[in-house]
């Protein structure tokens, strides 16, 4: 079953929510008895955003607002929009303008991620979620909000089980495959998600590792897992990663203490503003040292950075992972597609070519 069809019959007996990026709180949505769902692209091609948004930005943020306009997502009970890029920030303007879900609301993040910044964000949250739990006449307690912090921790835990099992060589799986389940991890409900985990593992932890060029991907956002077939294709198997709706899925747990309310939004804004960050926050330091860790503790021989078009934060961020990638003296390809793989070709060739190149490397 694709992720929409599981979608639409979830919101059958249930408000699903949608969201882009990993910056968003699901453990609230989840305390309100609310399906979180980070929206994925597809296929579509841009015939009416184009209209509404310009030609250089995003191809991910602009293939959702086209999956809105034609009625994919009218399953959602609405959407929920953080200050994340430029681009998402004019879907949003159009995608409230529009009306394309019964609610839409924005959470504005400090672009700066430091400690301080907890206070600010955890009013932020609490004034969007009360507002998203009147809308769907709910209520937003102390206590439900403590049950979904454990229940998003405890996903958080099995994923970074998971990685390390994949970064040992435990797991006999493609990367493709592999990637396929952590990217369900944001669309499945808990209790589904366990048993495909427990399905998968059960599969995969038995068989011969097959001996492939082990790297480390560097990106914004990856939606689809046919990149991660064409990885497979080449010869290379995917270690581990630097990718939003990969590691930073599960890195840094929420603290699970809080006697009321706003204590508990200050523990989730502090684990949301200090994770891992993504190119459009700032500092970067940590992100570069994340990723030198992943490497350095998956026996990769090399990085592959992937730039979706137009993507002006990735592009400049780049500039400061090269620098410490040459230092550390670690080899890597810079390669720059749309959500879709529109150059699957040319991407082949270069994959092609750095697979032989640090085939037999040591680092």
């Amino acid at each position: 079953m694709d992720y929409l069809t599981y979608l639409q019959n979830v919101a059958k007996t249930k408000n699903v929510v949608g969201y882009f990026d990993t910056y968003l709180p699901e453990e609230f949505l989840i305390a309100l008895d609310v399906h979180p769902v980070r929206l994925m692209s597809d296929e579509l091609e841009p015939s009416v955003s184009n209209a509404y948004i310009q030609g250089f930005c995003c191809p991910y943020a602009k293939n959702l607002l086209e999956q809105a306009f034609k009625g994919k997502l009218d399953f959602l009970s609405g959407v929920i929009f953080t200050r994340y890029c430029d681009s998402l920030r004019g879907v949003y303007e159009v995608w409230k303008t529009e009306k394309l879900s019964p609610f839409v609301e924005y959470i504005r993040y400090a672009q700066v991620t430091r400690p301080e910044s907890a206070n600010y964000l955890a009013k932020e949250f609490l004034n969007v979620f009360e507002n998203i739990a009147a809308k769907l006449n709910k209520t937003l307690t102390s206590e439900n909000l403590k049950q979904a912090v454990s229940l998003v921790n405890e996903k958080r835990k099995v994923l970074l089980n998971l990685f390390n099992m994949r970064k040992k060589g435990i797991l006999a799986c493609n990367s493709e495959d592999f990637y396929r389940l952590v990217f369900s991890s944001t669309y499945l409900q808990f209790s589904d998600f366990m048993t495909a985990l427990k399905e998968f593992i059960y599969q995969y932890s038995d068989g011969k590792v097959v001996s492939k060029v082990k790297v480390v991907i560097s990106a914004a956002e990856i939606d689809t897992p046919e990149f991660f077939k064409l990885l497979d294709d080449v010869g290379f198997s995917v270690v581990s990663d630097d990718i939003s709706s990969g590691t930073r899925l599960y890195k840094d747990l929420v603290c699970e203490g809080g006697e009321d309310l706003n204590e508990i939004a200050i523990n989730i804004a502090k684990r949301y503003i200090m994770k891992p960050p993504c190119s459009v926050k700032e500092p970067s330091e940590r992100r570069i040292e994340e990723l030198m860790y992943e490497v350095k503790t998956s026996d990769a021989k090399g990085v592959i950075f992937l730039r979706t078009h137009f993507c002006d934060s990735e592009g400049v961020e780049y500039a400061f992972i090269k620098e410490r990638l040459e230092k550390e003296k670690i080899p890597h390809l810079y390669v720059e597609t749309d959500h879709r793989l529109s150059n699957k070709q040319q991407l082949k060739t270069r994959l092609e070519a750095f697979a032989e190149q640090i085939e037999g490397i040591i680092i």
